[in-house]
């Protein structure tokens, strides 16, 4: 008996710590939703978000700004990833304002809506907020580049000299 009750102690341990267990992820972060985007392609994805920061190329709309929100797995606290979002230009700086520019202090539970698209032949997705990203792509005279961000979870411990 207590052999099989270390085996399963064992097993258990085993298979939550390979990434078996991912069903039990939050489905609310740009990990999961970039997992399987086609699954999600042109529908209203939710997003917990930890913060916002401006794209460093020139956005080639201009009626659009673009970011990358760095999301959150709620239920563990963990970096839930990178996902590219358009808003629009006039809508930035309130946008900025609600999803902080820093994860550092954040505990609040802001949660970000908006449409899975595809942003063009680099097939890098974008969670659209606009209404009108979708259109301007399907025309096919922009492609955006092939940005889905990378971030890294609180501070840096060493500072760039």
């Amino acid at each position: 008996m207590k052999h099989l009750i270390l085996l399963s102690t064992t097993a258990l341990f085993l298979f939550g710590s390979t990434g078996i267990s991912s069903a039990a992820d939050s489905k609310r972060t740009a990990n999961y939703i970039l997992s399987m985007p086609e699954s999600y392609e042109g529908k209203t994805v939710t997003l917990d978000v930890a913060a916002v920061r401006p794209v460093k190329w020139k956005s080639p709309i201009p009626e659009l700004a673009f970011f990358h929100a760095t999301t959150v797995d709620r239920r563990s606290d963990r970096f839930g990833g990178v996902i590219l979002v358009a808003v629009p230009k006039e809508d930035s700086a309130a946008f900025v304002k609600k999803y902080g520019l820093t994860v550092e202090n954040r505990n609040d539970k802001d949660t970000m809506k908006g449409l899975l698209i595809p942003s063009g032949r680099h097939r890098a997705w974008v969670v659209d907020q606009s209404g009108i990203l979708a259109d301007i792509l399907k025309k096919g005279n922009i492609d955006l580049p092939n940005d889905q961000g990378k971030a890294k979870w609180g501070k840096r411990r060493h500072p760039r000299r």
